[in-house]
């Protein structure tokens, strides 16, 4: 029989792909300072699981061990709100926005 604590420490406990994506966020964080896309994501994780989807990483990212696990590595995890935009975003923002230039 599984006492209460175990039910929670297995419920809590991290899966394989939790594991990867966790990993790839901790590597861009130190090598680049910057937090991935869920599309970048997506990509690097479909090269081990070529099922996944970008709605299982978003899924993922909202698991509190997940969330957690991030958080105590101290990488801002959540994804930039629309005023938070990247330079790429910035620069097609500008040219697109840019009347004379044809």
């Amino acid at each position: 029989m599984v006492t209460k604590g175990q039910f929670w420490a297995i419920k809590q406990a991290l899966t394989p792909v939790e594991r990867a994506l966790i990993n790839y966020y901790e590597l861009q964080w130190h090598l680049r300072h910057r937090v991935p896309t869920v599309e970048e994501v997506t990509e690097h994780l479909k090269k081990t699981r070529p099922s996944l989807r970008q709605t299982s990483v978003n899924y993922y990212l909202q698991r509190k061990p997940v969330t957690k696990a991030l958080e105590d590595r101290g990488i801002p995890w959540k994804q930039h709100s629309q005023e938070e935009l990247t330079d790429q975003q910035h620069a097609a923002a500008l040219t697109v926005m840019n009347f004379a230039d044809e």
